[in-house]
């Protein structure tokens, strides 16, 4: 079984060694392709803008919460009425998020963290 094993896999062996190596061939097109055209183009457009969205944040920092939060809201009134008298309407101007919250900073030695008054946002 071993003998015949070793002739078969031999033959192959020699079989495979005198066949020529397939060779990559060039088509030539077919006469009867039909014709086509290629293109390659960009295009770009421009028009005025007819919408904006502007976010911006006003922070405060006060020595009670009641401080930071008058401070925030006389500074925001101006902001809206600099707004209104260029024109922007009361509905296009909103508020998205008012907070007051603790200030904390770092200690001198950076362990720990100190509260420093209140920030308003």
């Amino acid at each position: 079984m071993r003998s015949m094993l070793r002739v078969v896999s031999l033959s192959f062996v020699l079989a495979s060694a005198f066949v020529p190596p397939a060779r990559a061939q060039i088509v030539a097109a077919d006469a009867g392709t039909e014709p086509r055209i290629e293109v390659t183009g960009r295009g770009e457009s421009r028009v005025s803008p007819d919408g904006a969205s502007v976010t911006f944040s006003v922070e405060t920092k006060g020595a009670s919460a009641a401080a930071a939060a008058a401070s925030s809201a006389r500074i925001q009134t101006r902001v809206v009425d600099t707004l209104r008298s260029l024109g922007f309407s009361g509905k296009q101007i909103s508020t998205i998020s008012y907070n007051v919250a603790p200030n904390y900073e770092p200690s001198p030695d950076g362990r720990r963290r100190l509260q420093q008054g209140y920030v308003a946002r």
